[in-house]
């Protein structure tokens, strides 16, 4: 009896060019029957922060159900993945250039084309609050001069999935210089409710360079750029600077570990309030698993 394979293409996300930006490996013809386990055990296998799997897609194909899978567990959104998802889904003729919903375990993202590479996500944009303890405190608990901190720009928390701090900086030295322990992290995730603090710091018109710190991540994990942390800066610039006119924000991320990523942010382009976060996606390779039954 033949076994059973599984095609994927990896690309990289927020990149212009292969070997840069955000991997992820997208399976696009799953059956839908297959197991948690056995998916789980593919995203082990690949290694890569986050691993798609495409069940099913609607006759029309403006729904596509999909799961995604960390090495270690299944995770509910991830914007970077359903991208990627979406631009491997059009290379194979599975979906129209037209917007398509990607509907994971916890959230669904539209993703539309603009031209080849370039892949957009549109997402209601997210409350935001402030956070529970003050800039100097907050300076403190980061290790660095309370006046490094943007007296412009407050710090706040944003709830996306997961929730996370952004914390803005006077500037990019500041920002290359930051270094929490991960002691001071875990507490700060703790005693603000969030699982990561996004960093920023402005770099020129509507440009800003970012670092992000969690806890719960490892590795390179800590410096690829996130579809979620870009949206919690749009729903911040929507929601406590005042934003109402079409804007347009490219946040830089990645460089010191060999992983330069691009990740533009578009405000108020298709209606007042609306938020997209954007960039190319690119190819790296393709290939064929024959998933374990065991």
């Amino acid at each position: 009896m033949p076994q059973e394979e599984w095609s994927f293409m990896q690309v990289d996300v927020f990149a212009d060019q292969a070997l840069q930006g955000h991997p992820v490996a997208v399976f696009y013809d799953v059956p839908a029957s297959s197991g948690n386990d056995v998916m789980q055990a593919v995203a082990r296998e690949m290694h890569l922060p986050e691993t798609v799997f495409v069940t099913a897609c609607a006759e029309d194909a403006d729904l596509c159900l999909v799961k995604i899978f960390t090495p270690t567990s299944e995770v509910p959104f991830a914007g970077h993945a359903a991208m990627g998802a979406y631009f491997v889904l059009r290379d194979q003729g599975l979906v129209g250039d037209g917007t398509v919903h990607l509907a994971a375990s916890g959230e669904t993202l539209a993703c539309h084309a603009e031209g080849q590479q370039w892949i957009w996500m549109t997402a209601a944009p997210a409350s935001v609050r402030s956070t529970k303890i003050g800039p100097r405190e907050l300076a403190a608990r980061c290790g660095m001069d309370a006046e490094l901190i943007s007296p412009m720009m407050p710090p706040a928390v944003a709830r996306t999935n997961p929730e996370q701090m952004l914390l803005f900086v006077e500037s990019a030295q500041a920002l290359a210089d930051l270094n929490f322990s991960l002691a001071h992290l875990a507490a700060l995730e703790e005693e603000c409710g969030v699982q990561g603090v996004y960093v920023l710091a402005l770099t020129g018109a509507g440009s800003y360079a970012a670092r992000y710190f969690s806890n719960a991540l490892s590795g390179p994990q800590y410096t690829l750029a996130a579809g979620s942390s870009a949206l919690a800066l749009g729903s911040y610039l929507l929601c406590c600077a005042g934003e109402t006119q079409p804007r347009r924000f490219i946040i830089s991320q990645g460089e010191d570990h060999l992983r330069p990523s691009e990740v533009h942010v578009r405000l108020n382009a298709q209606t007042r309030g609306s938020l997209e976060v954007g960039g190319q996606v690119v190819e790296t390779l393709r290939g064929v698993v024959t998933p374990s039954r065991a």
